[in-house]
């Protein structure tokens, strides 16, 4: 990690950059032991006492229960600086309202704030920052939200929607009955996930950006004689620095195949490899590169498993709808919407590897 840094800050240094020594190495420091402090104080046994105190949830060891009534002064309280006569009246008059629109929306958003005559929040400048163009691409800088509710799971739905925008660049597939079938059916996907423990034991203080994947050993590797007959979503695990690094998919082939087709790409012998950001990151030993930016391991370090893995030759259960006791929806696009699909094509839909 440190390496990492202390390389960011020459490249900074090279467009720029000018700090002096002490400033330098002081911050080079802290931002080296930055991930693992807030591992360790990101926990759930440092955060839940703060929300039980304040009556937010409820402490089912202590009360036997798991409700709990807010107390208004105790909240206040967490305001780091002291609250004016004025703050504190506006906020118990308008209390009821923003609760009100808090329990439709799930948040209550800038603009409402603003409305009801709310101090804009302050940089460490004293300077005022405003929220009001601030969206769920950035919900980090957001207010609270309550992420159960309807027009919050909309607005998630809309981020799939732009992330597939982004990630499939021919528009005409962007509609295509496979994406729309995609996510139909990540509600199962997610459960057997949850089923076969491949997600880690508590998620409740992991953000966004976290990866919530469990450790290897909860997974299969693609590399045993049974992984060499499935084919599916794989996984790569850099074994050297402890850390999952990326998904792919064998489609029409398996593991074994795609394994030994991105060893080959990561010889870096041809055009296609050497602009592939996988390869690049990641190249083989044998590799003698002239620039070592962009190295971040070494394909010789990296272990294939299994994410989700099934035997085309088996098709019981691909063949059959979740209301015939199957496992997954199945959908087709056509000029109505979606429509389920006929015995005959589910049939070779399994048969042209589309499942």
């Amino acid at each position: 990690m440190k390496k990492r840094v202390v390389q960011g800050f020459q490249e900074m240094s090279n467009k720029g950059l000018r700090l002096n020594l002490t400033r330098k190495d002081a911050l080079i420091d802290f931002l080296s032991c930055l991930p693992e402090t807030l591992t360790k104080t990101s926990t759930r046994s440092k955060i839940v006492p703060g929300f039980v105190s304040n009556g937010q949830i409820g402490d089912e060891a202590k009360y036997a229960s798991k409700f709990a009534f807010p107390d208004f002064d105790i909240m206040l309280d967490t305001v780091r600086r002291e609250v004016s006569k004025e703050e504190y009246n506006l906020c118990k008059k308008t209390f009821p309202e923003l609760l009100l629109y808090g329990l439709k929306l799930g948040e209550v958003e800038e603009q409402e704030y603003n409305r009801l005559g709310y101090p804009m929040d302050e940089d460490p400048c004293g300077q005022e920052v405003s929220k009001d163009k601030i969206t769920i691409k950035q919900e980090c800088r957001q207010r609270a939200k309550c992420l159960s509710k309807e027009y919050q799971i909309e607005q998630r739905h809309a981020i799939v929607g732009r992330h597939c925008q982004v990630r499939i660049k021919d528009e005409k597939k962007r509609d295509h009955w496979s994406v729309m079938w995609a996510g139909k059916c990540l509600p199962q996907l997610s459960a057997i996930m949850v089923l076969f423990g491949h997600v880690k034991n508590d998620i409740t203080c992991l953000d966004l950006n976290a990866c919530l994947l469990a450790d290897p050993s909860a997974f299969k590797k693609a590399t045993t004689p049974t992984g060499k007959m499935m084919e599916g979503c794989y996984l790569y695990y850099d074994t050297n620095d402890g850390q999952w690094i990326r998904s792919g998919k064998a489609v029409g082939s398996n593991f074994d195949k795609r394994h030994k087709e991105h060893s080959k790409g990561s010889e870096l012998k041809d055009s296609i490899s050497q602009k592939s950001k996988f390869y690049s990151s990641y190249p083989s030993r044998s590799v003698n590169l002239h620039d070592n930016r962009a190295r971040k391991g070494t394909f010789e370090n990296l272990q294939q498993y299994i994410g989700v893995g099934y035997n085309k030759m088996l098709k019981k259960n691909m063949l059959k709808d979740v209301k015939d006791k199957g496992i997954f929806i199945l959908i087709m696009r056509s000029t109505e919407g979606l429509m389920p699909l006929t015995s005959k094509e589910r049939a070779d839909l399994i048969q042209n590897n589309a499942t």
